[in-house]
């Protein structure tokens, strides 16, 4: 099973900030300690929709509640925005960040969508 964890190249968050709004750091000092980063929902009728596409606390720093203030800190930009609607995921294994998304009100649910591609 997926486990927590993991790096994901620089250049995949680039390429997907296309706004200030969606990326939120946390520093300490001027060492980067956490972030969050969304992105916006495309297609008609979620214009002012969002997904939360990662949130990490470097690991000296976890226990803290900054995953929590830098996802508050965004929830906060996104409603000055327009963004009306914030969804996010979790992988099971990760309970500290399944508990901060509990204390930012995220509700728990299962759903799946079947997506059929064409690869040939």
């Amino acid at each position: 099973p997926p486990t927590a964890g993991g790096r994901v190249p620089f250049a995949v968050f680039r390429g997907l900030v296309t706004d200030d709004w969606q990326l939120v750091v946390a520093r300490d000092g001027d060492q980067p300690v956490a972030l969050t980063m969304v992105t916006p929902r495309p297609g008609p009728g979620v214009a002012h929709e969002a997904k939360t596409f990662f949130t990490g606390v470097s690991p000296s720093h976890r226990g803290r509640g900054l995953a929590v203030a830098v996802k508050a800190a965004q929830a906060l930009g996104m409603v000055e925005r327009g963004i009306t609607r914030l969804s996010t995921q979790n992988m099971d294994g990760n309970a500290p960040m399944l508990a901060a998304n509990a204390r930012l009100g995220f509700v728990r649910s299962a759903t799946s969508c079947d997506v059929p591609v064409r690869l040939g």
